[in-house]
């Protein structure tokens, strides 16, 4: 399988070269891939149908769903990650346990002309583990395409499956981010009533749910990882599972 490169409008008049332009540099490391799942466990994850990526100014999309190969090549506990490699009109996805390095130029995380998608554990027993999407670096452009404001964004899940008591506090943590950030765009809580039984979630921003006395205390940011703190209010012991935060560095 693999997904098909976009062509570029082709250049008309002068207003047209202005747009194009304008578009060219909007487009720059553009990210919109979703996954089949981010979940620990032996499931794959894969690129879903309708996902869209920029590679060094090309932008390809995925028509149909996309399982990377590679897996087997991994090692157990090692870090790993998948990636896009283009060919031509099509690109195909990958797993690699070379680590990438961040190009400014084409504003994604790279290893010569591939780009990396996704950061990924595979676990003592082989399974997918600590998955989180590739930092980007998110820019606004005025109508000169001068940048006005940079930051770097990235998603990553971790599982936490601890419990916190009544009235107590617990600090959930997500480390191994690609960098070390300084404001937390969002964050999704699971909880349970026993461990591993997932029954309702809090979220940030978010508006509260008024039969969930479980609330986020505070946050704090360290080297590669922020600390969500975890207030249960509620007369019984609750259960964390697992946490999904999106964090930025803007400064």
């Amino acid at each position: 399988m693999a997904g098909t490169l976009l062509q570029t409008p082709v250049n008309g008049a002068g207003n047209w070269t202005d747009w194009i332009t304008q578009m060219e540099k909007v487009k720059r490391g553009f990210f919109n891939i979703d996954f089949t799942t981010l979940t620990d466990g032996a499931t794959a994850p894969e690129i879903e149908a309708g996902s869209w990526i920029d590679v060094d100014t090309n932008m390809y999309t995925f028509g149909i769903q996309e399982a990377a190969t590679g897996w087997g090549g991994i090692a157990n506990s090692t870090e790993a990650w998948m990636k896009v490699v283009p060919a031509g009109t099509a690109i195909t996805a990958e797993f690699t346990d070379t680590p990438p390095t961040f190009d400014a130029l084409k504003n994604g995380w790279y290893d010569t002309d591939d780009r990396y998608v996704l950061s990924v554990f595979r676990d003592s027993g082989g399974d997918y583990a600590d998955m989180g999407l590739m930092p980007i670096h998110q820019s606004i452009w005025d109508k000169n395409g001068n940048e006005v404001i940079s930051m770097l964004i990235q998603t990553k899940s971790a599982n936490i499956n601890t419990s916190v008591t009544t009235t107590n506090t617990v600090g959930c943590t997500v480390s191994g981010l690609d960098f070390t950030p300084d404001a937390l765009l969002s964050a999704v809580i699971t909880l349970g009533a026993v461990n591993d039984a997932p029954v309702n979630q809090i979220s940030y921003p978010g508006t509260p749910d008024p039969t969930i006395n479980v609330v986020i205390n505070s946050v704090t940011f360290g080297a590669n990882s922020v600390t969500i703190t975890i207030e249960n209010n509620e007369g019984s012991t609750r259960y964390i599972e697992d946490i999904t935060v999106t964090v930025a560095k803007t400064s």
